[in-house]
């Protein structure tokens, strides 16, 4: 008996067809896949996610693609996804990589959702911020 290699982008895929109603047949045709057995396949490790196959994959079992993105790219691409993480921000400074990070830290216990609620505590957040740093300058 051949044993499936450990992959977390097939157990997150698998973990997603498990949480869906739809059939794999119905996925595979959401997705754009050709035939329900290559979802298969990759549930199990058997062969990789394609990248370009994400985001409607995604869209069929309604998860988070960017967190699909990220574990594939991460297991797939290790190197491309650290260079791109550490080096390629290039509209982002220092501190909005540092809150993009806390996000994306918080983000893995699940979603979080953009409320009324929440942006108002966090433009109040960064108000204190910027007062407190003129205040300090005075």
């Amino acid at each position: 008996m051949t044993k499936t290699p450990y992959s977390p982008t097939a157990n997150f895929l698998r973990d997603a067809i498990d949480a869906t109603d739809k059939t794999q047949r119905e996925l595979a045709r959401d997705a754009g896949l050709p035939h329900p057995n290559v979802l298969s396949m990759m549930k199990t490790g058997e062969c990789k996610v394609p990248i370009s196959r994400i985001p409607k994959l995604s869209a069929a079992l309604g998860v988070d693609s960017n967190r699909f993105l990220e574990l594939a790219m991460q297991e797939y691409h290790p190197e491309i996804w650290t260079t791109l993480q550490e080096d390629y921000r290039p509209l982002l400074d220092e501190n909005e990589r540092k809150l993009i990070d806390i996000y994306q830290t918080a983000r893995f216990a699940g979603p979080i959702p953009m409320t009324a609620a929440l942006l108002d505590a966090l433009h109040g957040l960064f108000l204190v911020a910027v007062v407190g740093e003129a205040s300090s300058e005075e």
